[in-house]
């Protein structure tokens, strides 16, 4: 009948346009992967399959100047603080045996979340980089130092999720207090420091950082996914893939 044929019409042309579309998707050097399963293994093996061992590795670089920076940014904010609370610098001296624990330990939270809210965009830029091809001439471009450069707080600050700011300040708060405010805790509750008693704190470090990996991993996932979600938002920034 004449429906008949305008419903087969209809379904070969959305047939034809899905494959075109399909078509310039490959077109623009998109890599999908496919793994066989959600697991760990299969999701390597699959980037490996696509991009090679350098799959493995991607933002590597800007990971390594997050760092850098992250370490730079968060000594230059206490020695900036830390005399206008009349405290040593946390990073001079260790926070157990500050004259003022009180302050010590709020300097170094609040350096801390300065320093990981200033380098958000960089974080952002990594997962960028993290979820797209390393491939030669795959889109979108892979260029950190353009990102740096589009990027801009007065516009794209603003655009940033309250949620995002607020993983990325609970992230903070859990590395220092596994790593900076354990230290205090197990030396004012047992008397045990990385000095005096080596194979006890030591033992004791490496069961905090144990709970950290379980304590981190959520909160990561949740970071990761929320960032990924203002990638794919082409309305939200200069950031956007």
């Amino acid at each position: 009948t004449a429906n008949d044929a305008s419903k087969w019409r209809s379904s070969s042309l959305s047939e034809e346009d899905s494959s075109k579309e399909f078509q310039d998707y490959a077109n623009g050097n998109e890599i999908l992967i496919a793994p066989q399963s959600n697991s760990t293994i299969d999701i390597m093996n699959s980037l490996m399959d696509n991009e090679g061992i350098r799959g493995l590795w991607k933002a590597n670089n800007t990971t390594f100047i997050y760092n850098f920076l992250s370490m730079t940014l968060d000594a230059w904010f206490t020695g900036l603080l830390s005399p206008f609370l009349g405290i040593p610098d946390p990073y001079f001296l260790d926070l157990i045996h500050s004259p003022n624990l009180k302050y010590s330990i709020i300097l170094t939270l609040s350096a801390n979340i300065f320093t990981k809210m200033v380098l958000l965009p960089l974080d952002v830029i990594r997962t960028r980089f993290i979820i797209t091809s390393i491939q030669r001439g795959s889109k979108p471009i892979r260029s950190l130092r353009k990102l740096v450069r589009d990027w801009s707080w007065p516009k794209d600050g603003v655009k940033i999720p309250m949620d995002m700011w607020v993983l990325t300040i609970v992230q903070s708060v859990c590395n220092v207090a596994f790593n900076k405010l354990f230290d205090v805790l197990i030396y004012h509750q047992f008397n045990i420091e990385k000095h005096s008693q080596v194979k006890w704190y030591s033992s004791l470090k490496f069961v905090s950082q144990f709970m950290e990996l379980f304590a981190k991993l959520p909160i990561e996932n949740l970071l990761r996914r929320c960032q990924v979600n203002f990638l794919i938002d082409s309305s939200q920034s200069s950031l956007n893939l």
